[in-house]
């Protein structure tokens, strides 16, 4: 790895972490339940800043709490009793308090008074338990019970109970654990406020939830279907689970408003720790880390989930054993971090794809359980736990990182498609045209065989001086000149037998030709067999490209012959379809023959030749030097 290379992944790293550690304290400054700004208590009672609350309707009960313990008391019986403790609520996560040698199991009484002005005001508090039964008075009045059968009347569908009060609000809550949950005593503060205040914090919180859940479980869905239609993709199946445990894991709010309790309870702590296996399935997927360590740690994940969901059936005979167990869900969680952020480093240090965003994501997470160690009371009150703010930026990373995996793959495979098709093209093209050549090859074996045939028979008419029969065998061969006298054009014999034959074929195809013939010497000092490639080429080529012109009155060609006794001019125009080059030849075998020909025999006298092609038509012109002794050419 470079050294820039390493200077740009510390810095990324740096980011990342700095950008996680900042997250995490404005949402403890800000979006905690312990640091909003709540009125002063003491021995169990509040007075009330009636024109403070009139500007901020809204506050926590978090100290102060008197705590009967193993007592359930009624308003009516609980003034003969004393309190046996003055306490911050999330101080104790279970009734026993901080005696570990008793059971987190058992029942108690929490009570707390507010003092007002006595002005009567609608109140509404939102109370969120974590315990198997409970009751809650107030002012006397019993307004939510929750696994007593003679109360079900009582049972909201909801965590939040409105009432009027005037003078005081005197609120009791008898509440009783077996002992199968995490928790067992009042850990989460309730919430105090006017019912329009309480119902804005409850609807914003909700919608918050309910729209992460949304956006992640349609996260989801894309990946599932992903997965469906490429099963080798095993990382979009990992997404898939991560989803679903993070929407477990983020719906409490869901769970309350809908009052879902008991079972949901053990859900929502089942897919705490199914996110972190789901973490390491996936980064041991993108990361592609051996085998055996990607089974263990996947195993590991398994196991602690599995355990998380059969706790609620073994109750634990003290509170110790709770904490050794919730002790050891801790060093699983940094286990957890350690091992992302360490099989990230090692995908970096191979130059695996995607491991250096991976590797920030991991650092991000790790300082996220970091400030939940240094932050411990936190609480947050619209959005969620630093693990769950942690996890969400995850599923964004990664669903990014696999969004854009997807993309690059299908490009990749949608330009191997076009590739292959290009390749099937090319494929059928050489075939055909080795099949042409094929075809080529025999004819012109065929008509080699045949020229000798030829030529031994004219060289018998020759030898035999059978001058006739040798002329009706070439009218014979000729087939368009057949019947024909050549004609004087230019006083040179061979060019005006070669001449006769062109005007029969144009007249044949219908072609109008304008001639401008000078003399030609007898002797030319050019071999017959390259006048006769040089004339013949020139008007095959003219011919063929008018025959591709439809209308007859079209096709028209104008050829001039001229010498002087330096210079022998032939020059060829005709009509043309427009954009249409001259030499395309009917036989693709032969195509591009008859030009290199005509170049070749012009090169061997020293002389030049002159294209033009016009929109219309197509002039070509060959001069050749006569006096000189012809270059001998191979």
């Amino acid at each position: 790895m470079k050294r820039n290379e390493k200077t740009i992944i510390l810095i990324l790293l740096i980011t990342s972490i700095l950008f996680s550690f900042l997250l995490q304290l404005l949402c403890y400054r800000y979006d905690n339940k312990y640091t909003n700004t709540r009125p002063a208590a003491e021995n169990g009672r509040i007075r009330l800043n009636t024109e403070w609350y009139d500007t901020s309707p809204f506050f926590y009960l978090i100290e102060g709490w008197s705590f009967y313990d193993g007592k359930l008391l009624t308003p009516q019986d609980i003034d003969a009793h004393t309190p046996d403790d003055h306490f911050y609520i999330g101080r104790y996560g279970g009734l026993n308090r901080s005696d570990m040698t008793r059971s987190a199991a058992g029942q108690a009484t929490y009570r707390m008074v507010i003092e007002t002005d006595g002005i009567p005001r609608t109140f509404s508090l939102e109370l969120c338990g974590v315990y198997d039964k409970w009751k809650l008075w107030v002012n006397g009045d019993l307004v939510q019970s929750v696994g007593y059968p003679e109360n079900d009347a009582f049972v909201s569908h909801g965590s939040v109970v409105t009432f009027t009060a005037a003078d005081e609000i005197e609120l009791i809550a008898a509440v009783e654990s077996d002992g199968r949950n995490f928790y067992s005593g009042m850990v989460y503060p309730p919430a105090i406020g006017s019912q329009d205040k309480i119902a804005h914090i409850s609807a914003l919180r909700l919608l918050i939830h309910a729209s992460v859940c949304a956006v992640t479980i349609l996260i989801g869905i894309l990946c599932l279907l992903l997965f469906a239609g490429n099963k080798q993709s095993a990382h979009y199946g990992y997404l898939t689970l991560l989803c679903i445990f993070f929407c477990g894991m983020t719906a409490w709010p869901i769970y309350q408003y809908f009052g879902l309790t008991g079972g949901w309870y053990v859900w929502e702590r089942v897919c705490s720790y199914g996110m972190f296996l789901s973490l390491v399935l996936l980064q041991n997927r993108l990361c592609r880390i051996p085998r055996k360590v990607s089974v263990f740690s996947a195993s590991l994940g398994m196991l602690v989930c599995l355990a998380v969901l059969m706790r609620p059936m073994i109750p634990f005979p003290t509170a110790a054993v709770n904490l050794a167990w919730s002790r050891v869900l801790t060093v699983y969680k940094w286990l957890t971090a350690c091992y992302l952020i360490f099989c990230t480093g090692w995908a970096v240090v191979k130059n695996a794809r995607y491991s250096v965003p991976l590797l920030a994501g991991s650092c991000a997470f790790a300082a996220a359980l970091i400030m939940n160690r240094l932050l411990p009371m936190h609480e947050p009150v619209l959005f969620g736990w630093n693990t769950e703010i942690a996890g969400f930026v995850w599923i964004c990373l990664l669903t990014g990182i696999v969004g854009y995996d997807a993309i690059r793959t299908y490009r990749e495979r949608e330009k191997l498609k076009h590739e292959q098709a290009i390749s099937e093209i090319r494929l059928a093209a050489q075939t055909e045209h080795a099949r042409l050549q094929q075809e080529y090859i025999r004819a012109t074996r065929e008509n080699l065989h045949e020229s000798r045939s030829r030529l031994t028979l004219i060289r018998h008419y020759s030898d035999t001086g059978s001058y006739d029969s040798l002329k009706s065998y070439l009218n014979e061969l000729s087939g368009d000149s057949a019947g024909l006298d050549s004609r004087q054009y230019t006083g040179n014999s061979l060019a005006d037998a070669i001449l006769t034959l062109v005007f029969a074929r144009a007249e044949k195809i219908g072609v109008y030709i304008e001639r401008e013939f000078g003399s030609l010497k007898e002797d030319l000092s050019i071999r017959e067999s390259d006048l006769t490639t040089l004339l013949m080429n020139i008007t095959e080529n003219a011919l063929e490209a008018l025959e591709r012109i439809d209308e007859p009155e079209d096709r028209w060609m104008r050829l001039r012959l001229d010498s002087t006794d330096e210079l022998l001019t032939v020059e060829c125009e005709n009509a043309a379809l427009m954009g249409e080059k001259q030499f395309v030849k009917a036989d693709r075998q032969a195509h591009g023959f008859g030009l290199p020909l005509i170049r070749s025999v012009a090169a061997s006298y020293g002389g030049n030749v002159q294209i033009e092609q016009q929109e219309e038509s197509f002039l070509i012109t060959v001069s050749l030097p006569i006096t000189p002794k012809p270059l001998q050419h191979g």
